[in-house]
């Protein structure tokens, strides 16, 4: 067990003025190859490539030095990608040793389509801790492989085997065009999976965001804001109808603020919701380019590279983190929306 240390000396200085930031997520883009042929990718074009072994010594160096500046006491590393299995697991191996030394406190997160399991990528993350998410597509109508068949039964196969072996992933499920009018038969799919696992299934819906393949016109794979909406009521009445049997975000989140009133501060908001994304998050891809976050990363809202300057002057000279940390009591001054 690590013990908790004060930092260095400029650490203990922003402590003091109030300027530490105690927790950071670093989203890390490694690769860019994957084994599915999303169609709402957000990552559009794969290349295969991953992150050279020098690459990322220099991430290393850059991120540690940026924890002991800041006096991070949490820090948490997620695998993602591309598809962060297919990493080889020496490196992943050699990854989690470099970074579990950084800080008091590290957590490790993969985002994984869960469609290869390789049992050397599934003992580094038993060893190392690693919480595996996922995401599902019901009908594997989005999620299909290279020739455009559905890829749901290997993802459960592979889900189920997490079960097994510990609590299962929480899945994203991701509404494209097809998924309208169809709220109620996800949710069946996700009770029956829940039933299989043995624990209560956890969803989270997210809408495509136009990124990647999803950007492109042809796609027409985008709902309009009110088909979102009304995808999301027609989720929840099925929720409340069955009597809450699966976990659903937002929704449940907002059925709470809506039972407690404006004063309740949940814990372990989504960085969406949390309010602070500009202080928690950052990204970095296989090419040590430096964003927001993994959604920063794919858009290629760059805001500085590894290669070029150190990571701790990048974030301290980025007008957009500077941005974002303004918005959530710029949205409190106005009128509520």
């Amino acid at each position: 067990m690590k013990t908790a240390n004060k930092g260095t000396l400029a650490g203990r200085k922003n402590l003091r003025q109030g300027k530490v930031r105690p927790a950071l997520t670093v989203i890390f883009k490694g690769l860019d190859k994957c084994n599915s042929a999303c169609t709402y990718c957000s990552v559009g074009d794969t290349g295969g490539r991953v992150i050279e072994a020098g690459d990322f010594d220099l991430l290393a160096e850059q991120l540690e030095q940026l924890v002991k500046s800041w006096g991070i006491h949490r820090l948490t590393f997620t695998f993602h990608g591309g598809e962060p299995t297919l990493l080889d697991p020496s490196f992943m191996e050699k990854v989690c040793k470099r970074v579990e030394k950084m800080a008091p406190v590290v957590n490790f997160n993969m985002q994984s389509n869960l469609i290869s399991l390789p049992p050397e990528v599934l003992q580094v993350a038993e060893i190392h801790l690693i919480h595996i998410g996922t995401s599902i597509d019901p009908f594997g109508v989005d999620r299909v492989d290279k020739k455009g068949r559905s890829l749901f039964l290997p993802w459960l196969r592979n889900y189920l085997e997490l079960a097994r072996r510990g609590p299962p992933p929480g899945a994203i499920y991701v509404v494209t065009k097809s998924s309208l009018g169809r709220a109620e038969q996800v949710y069946n799919v996700c009770e029956a999976i829940g039933a299989l696992a043995g624990a209560r299934f956890s969803l989270q819906v997210n809408h495509i965001y136009a990124q990647g393949k999803a950007s492109e016109p042809e796609s027409g794979l985008m709902p309009t804001p009110e088909a979102f909406g009304e995808f999301l009521v027609e989720l929840w009445k099925v929720w409340e109808k069955r009597g809450r049997t699966i976990s659903i975000g937002p929704i449940g989140i907002f059925s709470e603020y809506f039972r407690r009133g404006p004063d309740w501060e949940p814990a372990g908001l989504l960085c969406a919701f949390a309010g602070d994304c500009s202080k928690s998050h950052v990204g970095i891809d296989l090419d040590l380019n430096v964003a927001g976050c993994g959604r920063r990363l794919d858009s290629k809202a760059f805001i500085g590279n590894l290669r070029q300057k150190p990571l701790e002057e990048i974030l301290q000279e980025s007008s957009e983190w500077a941005q974002i940390s303004k918005r959530a009591q710029k949205l409190r001054q106005e009128e509520p929306c």
